[in-house]
C-alpha cells in the first residue's frame, strides 16, 4: 500500500468570524464524520485544527515537489511544548 499523502487546501471564501487567510493554502486533516457534515479539518499557523465550511476552500492536488515544499513551513508552525515546571537546585535554601 502507498504512503499516505497530505492533503492542502486553497481558501476561497472567508465568512465574518473566522480566521482564515483568502488564498491561502492550508494543510487538511482527514475527518470522514466532519467531511460527511460538509466541514473540512483546516489546520492553521499554530497547529491547531479547526472545522470551516467545505465550501470555503478548494482540495488541491499538489505534485509531491510542491508538498514537500510545503511540509517545512507547516512543521516550524506547529506548537511548542509546555515549559517544564521548575524544580529546586541544590544550592536552593529551605
Amino acid at each position: 500500500m502507498g504512503e499516505k499523502r497530505r492533503r492542502y487546501a486553497l481558501c476561497v471564501q472567508v465568512g465574518i468570524d473566522e480566521d482564515l487567510e483568502l488564498r491561502k493554502v492550508y494543510a487538511v486533516r482527514h475527518d470522514a464524520l466532519a467531511e460527511s457534515r460538509g466541514h473540512l479539518r483546516v489546520v492553521d499557523e499554530s497547529g491547531e485544527d479547526y472545522l470551516y465550511p467545505a465550501d470555503s476552500f478548494v482540495l488541491l492536488d499538489l505534485p509531491k515537489d510542491a508538498e514537500t515544499a510545503l511540509r517545512p513551513r507547516l512543521k516550524k508552525a506547529r506548537p511548542k511544548p509546555a515549559n517544564q515546571p521548575l524544580q529546586r537546585t541544590g544550592s536552593a535554601r529551605r
